[in-house]
C-alpha cells in the first residue's frame, strides 16, 4: 500500500511534522511505502497532483491543524476532482481531532482519524491491501454508502519505545538542519496532565477517558538511542524537544542530565511548568547542556490566569521559578498571549510588567486563538465574539473577536509593541529590533519561503546571540 502524506505548514516555518514522520516510520514498518507533499519550501494544489500522478498512491493524508483546514481543503477538492476514488483522501491531526464533524462533512474528505493515528492508519492500509472492510476501525470516522461511520478512538499506545524513530528521511531533513543552525526536533513524551482552558488537552482526557494511559513518557535509553543515530546520521549540533512537558518526572531528567553530556556534546531547549521549577531540576537542565528552558506566564493577571485560563499560579511563584532558574545560569524563555477573554489594556500592561520583573532571555508574544476543542473556543461561541470561523494560520497574525472592552486593532498594537516595551528599558537596540521583526512578520512570513537557507542559518545563529542577554 502506497500513502502520500500532505504537509501544508503554511508558515514556512523549517519544523518537520514528527506526527507524519512518526506515522511514515510506522507503517513503512509494516512494509507500506510513502512519500511526501511538504509545502514548507513553497508550493499549490498542483505540486500535490503531480506527486500523485508520480508515486500512484492508494491514500493521501493530510496533517493538519486549524489555521491549515480551509487551505488544505481547497488542495484537497481539487485532488478529489482529478483523482476521484481512485486515492481516499484521509484527514489526521490536531484539527480533525477536535472537530471531526465540521471535516467529515466535506465532500473531498473520505477519512477522518481521531486521536493518535500509527495504529488506526496500519489497520486501515492492511485492510484495504487485503482487500477487507474498514468501516469498524477504531480510530476513524468514514463514509460508507452515503453514511458517516463513526468509530470510537482506538487506546494510545501505551509502550513509547516500541514505535520506531521517526521517519526524517522522509523530509529534505538535512535541508530543515541547516537552515536551523544544526538544529533538529524532537520527542521524549507524549501527554499532559494539565487542563488549560486555551488548550485541547482536556479534550484529549476525555476522549481517551478509559482507554489506556494518556501520559507517557520513552525511556532515557530509547530517546539516547535516537540522538545518537541524529548526530551520526546529520551531525546535529541542537535538539529542540517538543513535549509539552519535558521535565517530567525529575527521576527521569535525572538519569538524562547524567546520560546525554556522557554521550554527546549538545545543547538543547524544552518546556516545564512554574510549579515543577527547582533548584535541583535547574541544575540537571543547566548541567546537561539545556541552554533554554520554556516557561508559560501566559497573563500578569492572575485573575486572568485563574478564572479565565485555569492556570492557578501566583506571579509570586512565576517570580520565583524564573529567579530559581537564573540563579544557576540557566536561559529561560517566557510564552505570553494578548486577546483573552475579559481581558484589558491594563491587564495586558501587567503581562509586560511581569515580563519586564523577571527578565526572561527570550519571550514569545501570541495573540489568543479560540481553537475548537478548547473550554474558550466554547466560551468564545456563546458569547458571540467570534467574528469569524477561518482562523489565521498563525497565532501571530490577528485577533477575529469582537469583545465589548478591547478591539482587534488594539490587540494586535499590544502584540507587536509587547516585546518593545519588554526591552526599551535594558537593551533600546534589541528593542528595536524586535519592533522592527514583530512589525512585520505577516510579511516575512510571505516570503520566507524564498530565503536562501544559508541566510536562514545566518539569521537563525544572529538571533540566538543578539537576543540572548
Amino acid at each position: 500500500m502506497k500513502v502520500l502524506f500532505v504537509y501544508p505548514n503554511f508558515m514556512r516555518q523549517e519544523n518537520i511534522s514528527l506526527g507524519i514522520a512518526y506515522l511514515s516510520a510506522y507503517i513503512k514498518n509494516s512494509g507500506h511505502k510513502t512519500a511526501l507533499v511538504d509545502y514548507t519550501w513553497g508550493g499549490n494544489s498542483q505540486t500535490a497532483i503531480r506527486e500523485i500522478d508520480k508515486f500512484q498512491p492508494q491514500i493521501v493524508a493530510f496533517s493538519v491543524r486549524t489555521g491549515e483546514f480551509n487551505r488544505s481543503i481547497k488542495i484537497a477538492e481539487k485532488i478529489k476532482h482529478k483523482f476521484g476514488n481512485e486515492v481516499k483522501i484521509i484527514f489526521a491531526g490536531v484539527h480533525p481531532t477536535v472537530a471531526p464533524e465540521s471535516v467529515i462533512a466535506k465532500k473531498s474528505v473520505d477519512i477522518v482519524c481521531i486521536g493518535e493515528g500509527e495504529k488506526p492508519l496500519l489497520e486501515l492500509c492492511n485492510r484495504l491491501e487485503s482487500k477487507k472492510q474498514i468501516v469498524d476501525i477504531k480510530g476513524l470516522w468514514l463514509k460508507d454508502n452515503g453514511k458517516i461511520i463513526r468509530n470510537d478512538a482506538d487506546a494510545p499506545i501505551a509502550d513509547l519505545d516500541s514505535i520506531p524513530f521517526p521517519d526524517r528521511e522522509i523530509f529534505q531533513i538535512e535541508r530543515y538542519i541547516k537552515s536551523r543552525n544544526g538544529g533538529a526536533d524532537i520527542m521524549s513524551s507524549r501527554g499532559c496532565p494539565y487542563d488549560c482552558s486555551y488548550c485541547i488537552n482536556s479534550y484529549l482526557h476525555k476522549l481517551y477517558e478509559d482507554k489506556g494511559k494518556l501520559i507517557r513518557k520513552r525511556s532515557v535509553k530509547n530517546v539516547i538511542k535516537e540522538i545518537k543515530e541524529l548526530k551520526e546520521k546529520y551531525g546535529i549540533k541542537r535538539l529542540f524537544f517538543h513535549d509539552d512537558l519535558f521535565a517530567i518526572p525529575i527521576n527521569w531528567v535525572k538519569e538524562f542530565s547524567q546520560q546525554l553530556p556522557k554521550d554527546f556534546n549538545l545543547t538543547y531547549s524544552c518546556s516545564t511548568r512554574t510549579e515543577m521549577v527547582t533548584p535541583k531540576l535547574c541544575e540537571y537542565l543547566k548541567g546537561s547542556g539545556c541552554t533554554n528552558v520554556c516557561i508559560g506566564i501566559e497573563s500578569g493577571s492572575e485573575k486572568i490566569r485563574k478564572e479565565v485560563l485555569n492556570r492557578n499560579v501566583s506571579n509570586k511563584q512565576i517570580k520565583n521559578a524564573f529567579k530559581t532558574c537564573h540563579d544557576v545560569g540557566l536561559p529561560t524563555y517566557s510564552y505570553n498571549i494578548v486577546g483573552l477573554p475579559y481581558e484589558t489594556t491594563a491587564e495586558i500592561k501587567e503581562t509586560i510588567d511581569l515580563n519586564r520583573e523577571v527578565g526572561p532571555n527570550f519571550l514569545q508574544v501570541s495573540i489568543f486563538q479560540p481553537y475548537p476543542g478548547t473550554a474558550l473556543y466554547k466560551l468564545c461561541i456563546d458569547n458571540q465574539w467570534l467574528d469569524s470561523k477561518i482562523l489565521p494560520y498563525s497565532h501571530q497574525f490577528s485577533s477575529l473577536l469582537k469583545y465589548p472592552q478591547i478591539s482587534s486593532a488594539i490587540i494586535y498594537w499590544e502584540k507587536i509593541t509587547f516585546r518593545f516595551i519588554v526591552l526599551r528599558i535594558t537593551s533600546f537596540p534589541k528593542a528595536l529590533f524586535v519592533l522592527f521583526f514583530d512589525s512585520c512578520f505577516v510579511y516575512l512570513t510571505a516570503i520566507r519561503q524564498f530565503i536562501p537557507e544559508s541566510f536562514k542559518t545566518f539569521a537563525n545563529r544572529a538571533l540566538e546571540v543578539f537576543l540572548r542577554k
